[in-house]
């Protein structure tokens, strides 16, 4: 995490990769689940690399604030607000949901279409900022 970068160098090899990992290691959920909220109001890509490797365990252990932590990692750039409305192409499915690798404009030109025989919608366009979770 960029926050904690010196606790790699300053902590034995065997405790993990970054704080997260030394918590989970020594048991202390409730310290992470605390941890949750304050990672909950970083921006885009801060930290979701970092703790991707735990977050099967976190999620096996319920933890209260995990649920809010994953909806804080919804966010909308400057190019999502852009796109308000649309035709959602109606053979997708499941209609209105997409995996965007990288290019956003790619994504949407498969997903809308101009066929005037679908209605317009209103479109909210948002990026789980989650590593390796589509």
């Amino acid at each position: 995490m960029p926050f904690l970068d010196s606790i790699k160098e300053d902590s034995d090899d065997s405790l993990g990769d970054n704080f997260i990992e030394l918590l989970e290691q020594k048991g202390d959920y409730r310290t992470i689940n605390q941890l949750l909220l304050y990672l909950a109001a970083y921006e885009i890509d801060h930290h979701s690399r970092s703790i991707v490797k735990s977050l099967p365990t976190l999620i096996s252990k319920e933890l209260m604030n995990l649920t809010l932590y994953f909806n804080s990692r919804l966010k909308q750039t400057a190019q999502c607000l852009k796109y308000t409305k649309g035709k959602l192409n109606p053979l997708k499915d499941p209609q209105g949901v997409t995996v965007a690798k990288y290019c956003l404009s790619n994504e949407l030109e498969k997903i809308l279409t101009n066929d005037p025989k679908v209605e317009e919608n209103e479109l909210k366009i948002q990026y789980f900022d989650v590593a390796m979770v589509h």
